[in-house]
């Protein structure tokens, strides 16, 4: 999936990698030979890039896979940067279509495949960190509730804390859903704005509905209707 994230491009070519920062002071290393010219498809030599970015600033899209990789990233020579950061829920899966597949690895190296997980429910909670204070605050409660009620539901907790930090802070604790470390991408797979956001899919792999904090009766309202 194309995922445009507005990125303020600052483009250093050395030992074969570039830099970038973000409008979040997030510092993502780029590979050079993975930019592409979005109108032509064409692969960008690291000259096109650099003449391009010496006269104006650009929009990168990162092109996020299953698995929550980058495969390429995508340049429009023909739109400036607005210099803010941006993802336009828009763009999102809608309710009722196939929701975008998904290949996590969770803390305990259990492979989370979506289109294995078919024929059951998939209940994902997306959060910044797994540090205090989320998991003694009621989204990351009530997940816990909701999952302990419902057995027929595959959990997913997906946070851009690293898998050490999960492990350190979840200790002997255990818990009714997987929890998946160095989700940031998948953030930005699925374009998640609100944390924490959760994501409800049908058994089918389709879209249910989005959930932000304010939307809990909604959800609980969805988990009554599934059957």
């Amino acid at each position: 999936m194309k995922i445009q994230t507005v990125l303020l491009i600052t483009v250093l070519f050395f030992c074969n990698k570039a830099i970038c920062q973000t409008t979040i002071s997030h510092t993502t290393r780029i590979d050079p030979s993975k930019i592409y010219n979005k109108n032509t498809g064409a692969l960008m030599s690291q000259k096109e890039v650099y003449e391009l970015l010496s006269v104006k600033k650009l929009n990168l899209e990162e092109v996020i896979n299953k698995y929550g990789e980058i495969e390429r990233y995508e340049i429009d020579p023909n739109i400036v940067s607005k210099e803010k950061f941006t993802r336009d829920t828009g763009k999102r899966v809608k309710q009722g279509e196939v929701f975008l597949p998904f290949v996590m690895k969770s803390i305990t190296n259990k492979t989370l495949d979506s289109d294995k997980l078919k024929g059951q429910y998939i209940l994902l909670q997306f959060q910044l960190s797994i540090n205090e204070p989320n998991l003694i605050e009621k989204p990351f409660l009530e997940f816990e509730k909701i999952l302990s009620e419902h057995k027929n539901i595959q959990g997913i907790f997906i946070s851009q804390s690293t898998k050490k930090e999960s492990k350190d802070k979840i200790g002997n604790k255990s818990y009714h859903f997987e929890i998946v470390p160095n989700g940031r991408n998948f953030d930005k797979r699925y374009i998640i704005i609100d944390y924490p956001t959760m994501i409800l899919i049908d058994k089918d792999g389709t879209l249910i509905s989005y959930y932000t904090t304010y939307d809990m009766g909604k959800l609980k309202t969805d988990l009554k209707n599934l059957q």
